[in-house]
């Protein structure tokens, strides 16, 4: 089973205060993620965490991109010290990592 991230948009229109409210929480998620990624971990965790990063920069693109670009380059920094992994897995979930990085932004751009 791969891990979903909850949706935190429920209306079509969100008042100022709820798109504060969702910016905040998206931000909390990027600083557990790289939390994560900047300490030991066991591979499930490091892969499943790979896959949520990829699954939140799909869905909400503006958040690494957009709002600062020392968001995107301490996640990649953080992504790329994992390619060079003992473990096959974990350097292959971050390669794909980097690649789906690269192309987000290359569509965004």
């Amino acid at each position: 089973l791969k891990p979903r991230l909850p949706s935190v948009f429920f209306s079509e229109q969100p008042s100022s205060t709820q798109t504060y409210a969702r910016l905040f929480i998206l931000q909390k998620c990027l600083d557990v993620i790289c939390g994560i990624l900047s300490l030991n971990q066991s591979q499930a965790t490091l892969v499943n965490t790979f896959i949520i990063l990829r699954e939140m920069c799909a869905e909400y693109p503006h958040m690494l991109f957009d709002e600062s670009a020392e968001n995107c380059a301490v996640v990649t920094s953080l992504v790329l010290n994992h390619s060079f992994s003992a473990f096959p897995l974990v350097r292959r979930e971050a390669a794909a990592t980097i690649y789906w990085l690269a192309k987000v932004n290359y569509k965004n751009n």
